[in-house]
């Protein structure tokens, strides 16, 4: 796949080209469709799996070329696709800048935003020098009040600490860690953030399901409008200077921003540490897999759900085998009507996963209670073994369900 830019010194231009496209692959047009719409509903504003035709789409693309952006095998998985971004030091400048970022066009008062990032093992060598590989910018307001920086191998939130400047100096910011670079390793983000210049302005951050900082007070420059969400490779050093390397690659998956009605489950799933929002869903350590003292049948059936299309595929039985064409994929239980209390499940087989869903539709990986299914880390091809155990109170409420079924491409 490749890509041609125009190379005139103009590339604000580049923010109107057609999204990326990928290679063919044997899926169908419909299929493509269903995959790769981003604009989600509920308290969801955008959502990127790259698992259609196009990424990115009605965003400015801020790249120098071709190799800039492309949509690619996961590098742990090769059934999944990702984003890949990719910096030369010898790329042409873009909106003043070495860059390789998408920048979108709406800004927001309070916004959820997370994604997972790969640092690959070849591609992405140590430099003593910094990259923004997240940025809040706000037009003309000089360096961004927020970013998510990389220099010699630590990774930390750079965020402002007073509103009333123009400086872009060291002194007015902050630097919070967030631990060292991991090559080989998916990590997940999430960000939620009140942006002000005033003391009402919160951030809190997460990395893994760990909540890592909650920070308090001002956090954008006053008299600028709002920060705009980009994502992607900056390396501002490379403008006038080389550094300890030539060469930035970093793959993202799973890009969604939502609204400020978004919860912290809406973003995770399994257990989560020291939750500090109401999210409807109790994370559980274990589920106590032996027959439940009551047999009274409260979960009546499992579904099988395509998350990242909110679609219900089928029904679920002990020794069925699915054909899917993603790993996105989320289970339900039906219960009976009068039921009120939660579902505990255990996943087991070819991946382990605990989960506590307290509200219907039950589900395995979270949902928003709107028909808004969610998948966390999904369900690849293997054999996996699911038990459901309802329970009222605190105690085992009804009969647990257990099948066994096998996902396959």
């Amino acid at each position: 796949m490749i890509l041609v830019y125009a190379t005139s010194c103009n590339f604000d231009s580049l923010s109107d080209l057609e999204p990326v496209q990928e290679q063919a692959s044997g899926e169908t047009q419909d299929q493509l469709e269903d995959a790769s719409a981003n604009l989600r509903v509920g308290n969801f504003i955008f959502e990127e799996l790259f698992e259609g035709s196009t990424a990115f789409s009605k965003q400015s693309l801020q790249f120098a070329g071709g190799h800039s952006f492309l949509i690619v095998n996961d590098p742990k998985n090769s059934s999944n696709k990702v984003g890949k971004f990719e910096l030369r030091q010898n790329d042409v400048m873009v909106k003043s800048g070495k860059r390789a970022e998408i920048s979108f066009r709406e800004s927001f008062r309070e916004a959820w935003y997370t994604y997972s990032v790969y640092f690959p093992t070849s591609g992405f060598a140590k430099d003593n020098y910094p990259e923004i590989i997240t940025q809040w910018h706000q037009n003309g307001g000089g360096s961004p009040p927020n970013a998510v920086q990389i220099e010699n191998d630590e990774i930390y939130f750079r965020s402002i600490n007073r509103s009333d400047t123009d400086d872009n100096s060291n002194k007015v910011y902050t630097n919070y860690p967030l631990g060292k670079v991991e090559r080989g390793k998916w990590h997940q983000l999430v960000f939620h953030i009140v942006h002000s210049p005033n003391n009402d302005g919160l951030i809190e951050i997460w990395q893994n399901n760990k909540k890592m900082h909650t920070i308090k007070g001002p956090n954008m420059r006053r008299n600028y409008a709002l920060p705009g969400f980009k994502l992607g490779i900056y390396k501002w050093t490379w403008n006038k200077q080389k550094t300890n390397t030539d060469k930035r690659v970093v793959y993202f998956e799973n890009v969604k921003i939502g609204n400020e009605g978004a919860l912290l489950s809406d973003f995770t799933s399994g257990s989560i540490p020291s939750i500090d929002v109401d999210s409807g869903a109790k994370p559980v350590e274990k589920v106590n897999d032996k027959p439940a003292h009551s047999q009274t049948e409260i979960i009546t059936e499992f579904k099988l759900i395509q998350a990242n299309t909110d679609r219900i595929l089928r029904s679920l039985s002990s020794g069925d085998v699915v054909t899917a064409s993603t790993h996105k994929l989320n289970i339900s239980a039906s219960t009976t009507s009068s039921f009120k209390g939660e579902v505990r499940y255990k996943l087991s087989g070819s991946a382990s996963h605990t989960y506590t869903d307290s509200r219907a539709p039950f589900t395995l990986f979270g949902d928003n209670g709107n028909g808004d299914y969610f998948f966390g880390n999904g369900l690849y091809p293997g054999s996996y073994t699911l038990i459901g155990v309802p329970y009222k109170d605190g105690k085992v409420a009804g009969k647990a369900k257990q099948i066994n079924f096998t996902i396959k491409r």
